[in-house]
């Protein structure tokens, strides 16, 4: 991964259900919009990438995910810098050439976004990324302390 956007991988059982942590911050000012809010397409990207690092987790590193397509896709809340959100991401099936998700964010309990249903074709990751080096990042993204309930 290249573009990190979440912060924590806060639990996950392999190839079943992830989940996720993101400190919304000005640190990263092209992520948030002209009206102070994080940019919608980023709650998308976000369950994305938690279903990219449950993948990579579960495959022991030999699969990455690419997107095929994205269905009912909806906001319901926006959230500004200062604020904490939690990605779920469920595999609803696989197997060795596609997965389907699911996934939601939230703000606290309040259900921010939620995308219904993709569909990622999972690609072999021998030619693409250093092993050591995304093992390192999977041990930071692990580290979990404290109660992550949602």
């Amino acid at each position: 991964m290249r573009f990190h956007l979440i912060d924590k991988l806060l639990s996950y059982s392999k190839w079943k259900e992830a989940l996720a942590l993101k400190n919304v911050t000005y640190g990263n000012p092209e992520f948030i919009n002209d009206s102070h809010y994080m940019d919608d397409t980023l709650f998308l990207e976000s369950i994305f990438q938690c279903a990219a690092w449950l993948i990579v987790i579960s495959s022991d590193q030999k699969l990455r995910p690419t997107i095929v397509t994205a269905e009912g896709y909806q906001i319901f809340e926006q959230v500004c810098p200062g604020e904490q959100l939690k990605i779920k991401v469920d595999i609803q099936d696989y197997n060795e050439e596609y997965a389907t998700i699911r996934g939601d964010v939230y703000k606290k309990d309040k259900l921010c976004a939620s995308l219904k249903n993709a569909i990622l074709k999972l690609v072999d990751t021998s030619d693409l990324e250093d092993p050591e080096l995304t093992k390192k990042y999977i041990e930071y993204l692990t580290q979990i302390k404290g109660d992550v309930g949602i």
